[in-house]
């Protein structure tokens, strides 16, 4: 085995510890959330770093997983309360669903996000277009 020199360790060094630093931010988010604390009930408090780890994990696993999830998160939550947020944010994204659709008869302009089913009337506008 050879000698490495000292330069060649203090250059893996700081590697190491830039590659350790980026790899808890990716794991645990950073200190500076654009979340904010919630009540989810039935007895769930989730802080903004929970939901960071949240959504880190979330992006690593299903949300058919939430045991895997839940072991991620930390801090106590149960599989029970990771699925009633999943939950939740299910219910949300449905309730902005309903929205969408109504405001398509009300000429209402609404933030579409970057995918999604038309509705019949748009596909018969497009029809006409062509």
């Amino acid at each position: 085995m050879t000698e490495q020199s000292p330069e060649s360790l203090e250059n893996y060094t700081k590697y190491f510890r830039t590659h350790l630093k980026l790899t808890r931010i990716r794991q645990y988010g950073t200190k500076r959330s654009l979340l904010v604390s919630s009540q989810v009930a039935p007895n769930g408090f989730w802080t903004s770093e929970e939901k960071e780890r949240f959504f880190s994990a979330l992006s690593r696993h299903s949300k058919l997983r939430p045991d895997l999830i839940s072991l991620d998160v930390g801090s106590n939550k149960t599989v029970a309360d990771v699925v009633a947020y999943i939950d939740v944010l299910e219910r949300g994204l449905r309730d902005v669903s309903r929205l969408e659709v109504d405001s398509e008869e009300e000429d209402v302009p609404v933030v579409h996000p970057a995918a999604y089913t038309v509705s019949q009337k748009w596909i018969e506008f497009e029809e006409q277009q062509a």
